[in-house]
């Protein structure tokens, strides 16, 4: 269970990037069409590292390396319907993919550790780890909703301008979402359902720890995007509170942001 809490709070630090801002300082040039893709992310806040992707000849993702004092490889073989992750220069586990190519199953030595359902429009609506499931639902092509038990999410969509950038930023699940590598992984592969359409103004979430316990954190996101319509940073301010005995108190107040570097795709 506390991985599926953890997530409701990590969820914030990627999944601005699924609805939309009003803050962009560049407008997208509509009758100019460049075509990039993800190539790292910077992390600064409470966890500074970066990560960089490289692809292969179709344009799949192949190998992402997470960049600490040593780096860590990971790499990606597609086959059958199913991808093989390797990590340390071993084995790590496997995907099974549907017919849309999106996760089903995740297994780890013949075992499956995580399953996952989507709707009729490839959107993920459920995540299932153990005893523990997390549903999703979705406004207007749009994360509206993530809930475990009595623990949720709430997200608030911006405008309704369209963003142009990688569609793999743009998905229901993200990084660290049960606290496993693979799910960042898979996810940065885009192995996890249909992609978003718009950023995220804000989010609220709020966690049952106990029945006289709860945590609530909102978080409000800003943007900034090159002139073709791509994210190059996102930043996150946000408030803690914590709720015992019905008594509401604040606790600290953070912040965050992620950087984002591309590599054009001629």
């Amino acid at each position: 269970m506390k991985k599926y809490l953890l997530f409701l709070w990590m969820l914030g630090t990627i999944i601005g990037l699924t609805s939309c801002n009003d803050d962009e300082p560049n407008e997208p040039n509509p009758n100019e069409t460049v075509v990039k893709r993800l190539k790292s992310i910077t992390f600064t806040g409470s966890d500074n590292h970066s990560i960089s992707l490289k692809y292969g000849d179709e344009g799949r993702l192949f190998q992402l390396t997470e960049e600490y004092s040593e780096p860590v490889i990971n790499k990606l073989t597609y086959e059958n319907g199913q991808v093989v992750m390797e990590r340390f220069g071993k084995y790590y586990g496997t995907f099974i993919l549907n017919e849309q190519g999106y996760v089903i199953t995740f297994k780890r030595d013949n075992t499956a550790d995580h399953s996952y359902k989507y709707n009729a429009d490839g959107y993920l609506t459920e995540s299932t780890n153990g005893e523990h499931t997390c549903t999703y639902t979705y406004q207007d092509g749009n994360l509206s909703t993530c809930a475990i038990g009595n623990s949720i999410g709430l997200f608030t969509a911006g405008d309704t301008k369209e963003i142009l950038s990688t569609p793999a930023l743009y998905q229901p699940l993200y990084l660290h979402i049960l606290g496993n590598v693979e799910v960042t992984i898979g996810y940065l592969a885009g192995l996890y359902g249909k992609a978003g359409t718009h950023l995220m103004a804000s989010s609220d979430y709020t966690i049952e720890k106990g029945a006289n316990w709860e945590t609530q954190t909102l978080i409000d996101y800003t943007y900034q995007m090159d002139n073709h319509g791509y994210v190059t940073l996102q930043e996150e301010k946000g408030k803690f509170y914590y709720r015992r005995n019905g008594s509401l108190q604040q606790g600290e107040s953070f912040e965050g942001s992620m950087s984002f570097s591309y590599e054009t795709i001629e």
